[in-house]
Formats: C-alpha cells, structure tokens, sequence
C-alpha cells in the first residue's frame, strides 16, 4: 500500500520468541549496505515487470493516481518507476529505514495457541 509494508511469520507457538526474535532483528539491527540494495534493487524492478508493467490495468492505475492526486505523494505508485529505482542510493534507504522502520510505528499481532501473559512478558 501507499502508507504501510506488511511481514509476517507463519510459525508454530513453540516458536513465538524466535518470531518476536526476528521481528526486533528487523526493527533494530538490520543490515543496510550497498550489496543489499543492488539485490533487492533488481528484485524490486522484476516484481514491478511482472505485478504492474505486464497488466493491462497497470497504466491506466498509474494514470488514475497521477490525477486523482495532483498535489499529493498518491501521485506515485508505491513500487514507483524503473528511473525511480535505479536512482535509489544507499543513503537514501538508510534514511528510510532510520525514520520509518522503528518500534513506534510497528503493529504487532499475534494469534494462535499462546500464553498471553508469557508472550506479553516477551515483548
């Protein structure tokens, strides 16, 4: 979506603290540096060849936000453009991470066969 990037584990309840685990690797110690955004830069644009340029709705979704929001970052797509991506640095998705990918703007759900009081304790 425009505002939100979704993960989610599948893991059995024994395994919660290994989830709760990953999720605060994610939200405190990731590792940003230039071979990881080259990878995840092509990845990137593949996903965008295959779910947007190669759907026949696909221009006319770009379109619909580039006019329905003139004046607002709706105007983009999420994925954003090919120039967008290859223009992307390094510096730029280490900002990004900084400001948005912080405990503070997670939401956490957990559901299943666990101890509320013991998985409270965890997080």
């Amino acid at each position: 979506s425009n505002d939100r990037t979704f993960y989610y584990e599948i893991l059995p309840s024994n395994q919660l603290e290994l989830g709760l685990w990953m999720e605060s690797e994610r939200m405190l110690h990731a590792k940003i540096d230039q071979v990881g955004v080259d990878t995840q830069r092509e990845v990137v644009k593949e996903e965008k060849r295959q779910r947007v340029d190669n759907q026949p709705y696909a221009s006319f979704l770009s379109e619909m936000f580039k006019r329905a929001f003139t004046q607002h970052n709706y105007r983009w797509v999420p994925i954003g453009s090919m120039d967008d991506l290859n223009a992307a640095t390094l510096e730029e998705f280490m900002a990004f991470y900084k400001k948005y990918y912080v405990p503070n703007n997670a939401t956490l759900s957990i559901a299943g066969d666990i101890d509320v009081a013991q998985t409270k304790a965890m997080i």
